[in-house]
């Protein structure tokens, strides 16, 4: 992912996934370990459903440390873990993240917070794609609303 996405992008989220809240942070990271060894299960690991990914406590779990645990979320997409959107996707409509200003094939990032727009499923773009263009796209968002803009 590091040739997607520009090096000083890379630093800034590594940096930010580093100053979350150390609570957050604890537990997002125990979380993410028993999602790891959830998804190493033969069942889930050849599993061509995204459903099958979700299906797991720590998963639940890590949806409901809310966007306050985005940083930390791009921050492993960025190490290339590209599932990592399905959390994304899951805080944003739990949050209501998503500015419904826009039809539903351009949905626009929501002024009040560093959010996301999913991109549209029927979208013919792969989870590598669509990983970098989340991350990007939470990462200028959150830089205008640092600047009050």
């Amino acid at each position: 992912m590091d040739k997607l996405i520009p090096s000083e992008v890379l630093q800034e989220i590594g940096d930010r996934a580093e100053k979350t809240e150390p609570v957050i942070k604890q537990k997002f990271e125990e979380l993410y370990s028993q999602w790891m060894k959830f998804r190493q299960s033969p069942r889930i690991r050849f599993s061509s459903r995204p459903g099958d990914y979700r299906k797991d406590n720590s998963f639940s779990g890590m949806v409901e440390l809310g966007s306050p645990a985005f940083p930390l979320i791009m921050n492993k997409i960025c190490e290339g873990d590209f599932f990592c959107i399905y959390i994304v996707d899951e805080i944003i409509k739990r949050e209501g993240l998503l500015s419904h200003s826009s039809p539903p094939s351009s949905p626009t990032l929501s002024p009040l917070s560093p959010s996301l727009s999913p991109l549209s499923p029927l979208s013919p773009v792969s989870e590598q794609t669509r990983a970098k263009e989340m991350v990007l796209q939470w990462y200028e968002n959150s830089k205008k609303t640092e600047k009050g803009g």
